[in-house]
């Protein structure tokens, strides 16, 4: 459900090509839709394909001695139409080192002004050193 907020709440546009998800849809599954109800084809078709891209990935955490470690291994995901519009991201490998280095602080409170009606403010400061390191293909085809 998470997934399916995200894509449905952005709608990103290329000037000259307009809207951006449809292109990543396999038009098969479009067919000869058109308004509202092809909009929402779009999303569940993305967010399906995206949540199935993150299920079927394996993750490991690990915290040891002030650092954090996370890898990630997914799978390949093929979007658009084959032959026409297509773009294939092969499997793919990531790592993600933070630091000991790092430091992280935040601050919660009331904030009362003298004109406004009273907030609950987070405040949060953080530096962060991280060593990334992404493994991987992407193909992409117009036409």
């Amino acid at each position: 459900q998470t997934v399916s907020q995200l894509i449905s709440g952005s709608d990103p546009m290329v000037p000259i090509l307009g809207p951006v998800k449809p292109i990543f849809v396999n038009q098969k599954a479009l067919g000869m839709l058109a308004g509202p109800l092809r909009d929402k084809v779009v999303n569940l078709y993305l967010s399906r394909k995206l949540s199935d891209f993150i299920n079927q990935g394996r993750y490991h955490i690990k915290v040891y001695q002030g650092e954090a470690l996370l890898k990630s291994w997914l799978p390949p995901v093929e979007l658009g139409t084959k032959c026409d519009t297509e773009v294939s991201i092969g499997r793919s490998y990531g790592s993600i080192v933070i630091n000991r280095n790092s430091r992280f602080s935040a601050t919660q409170g009331l904030s009362l002004h003298s004109h406004y009606s009273p907030t609950a403010d987070l405040f949060a400061q953080a530096r962060i050193y991280v060593d990334l390191n992404l493994q991987g293909n992407l193909k992409a085809s117009v036409g």
